[in-house]
Formats: C-alpha cells, structure tokens, sequence
C-alpha cells in the first residue's frame, strides 16, 4: 500500500509518498495535494529529513528508496548522486563520464523523470554555459535549490 505525507515549505507543497519503508516519489506541488495524509513512522522520518534539509542542517538523505526507470535511468542517478551538496556538473560532463558525449540531452530526459528530486539531487545539472536548464519541479525550484545549496554546504 502506498502511503502520503507532505509538507509545506519554501518550495510550496512537497508530496512524498512510500511503500514498504521505500520513498517511490517526491513532487512539487503549489497547492496542498489531494490526498490522504497517513500517520507513519517511516514518512515522518523522510519528512523530517526534507525539512532539515532546507533549514540546512543536513547534507545527506539517508532513506531508502526505490527508483524504478530504464537501466539508462538507473546509470544516470547513481552518477547524479554521487555529486556533492553545493556543487554542480553539466549534462555533458554526466553523459561523458557515461563514455558519450553526445547523451547529454538523454541525461536531462532521465533526470527529467527521476521520481527523488532532492534526494537523487537532479536540479545540480547544469548546462555547460552555466544556465540552470530545465527542472521538473519548475526553474524557480531549481534555482532555489542551488543557492540553498550554495549557502549552507558550499564551503
């Protein structure tokens, strides 16, 4: 049974939902979603994560989840993830260290679907120019994420 909470915070509305002690997704919301919010130990715990995250005291999710995606997908976030708090890398510079070049605008499709936006930390994926390129959750997100980021973890 998938269960949901969500909070309000800085980036509006924040859904997350689990099943079986695994985060499934985390989306964006302006408005308070239409669910059935569930008493849960384990979602009170990423939320918990999600909210100390923001207020920059934590650098690091350490939550379980499931990704799902191609085995494409599935390359692209375990590269994506391994990229620093308060640091940044280029679709290109993702897609050469995935030995071409040229998949750069396949790795922003992937990240495009990636269903942990903030914990599979996609909005650190610029365009090798330095704009901040597309994000899911909307570029205003994206932009406030770096900038979190960039305050509080970049040292």
């Amino acid at each position: 049974m998938i269960k949901y909470n969500y909070i309000c915070t800085a980036l509006g509305w924040i859904l997350i939902s689990a099943e079986h002690q695994q985060v499934k997704s985390i989306s964006f919301w302006d408005s308070i979603p239409a669910c059935e919010k569930f008493n849960d130990s384990f979602l009170d715990f990423c939320t918990g994560q999600i909210q100390d995250y923001l207020a920059g005291k934590l650098n690091k999710f350490n939550l379980g989840y499931n990704l799902g995606g191609t085995e494409f997908d599935q390359q692209v976030y375990r590269k994506v993830n391994l990229i620093p708090f308060g640091k940044v890398k280029s679709y290109e510079d993702i897609a050469v260290e995935l030995g071409d070049k040229n998949l750069s605008r396949a790795v922003g499709n992937a990240n495009r679907r990636n269903p942990l936006p903030l914990i599979i930390p996609c909005h650190r994926i610029i365009k090798k120019n330095g704009d901040p390129g597309g994000y899911s959750g909307g570029g205003w997100r994206k932009r406030w994420l770096l900038q979190h980021e960039s305050k509080f973890f970049n040292n």
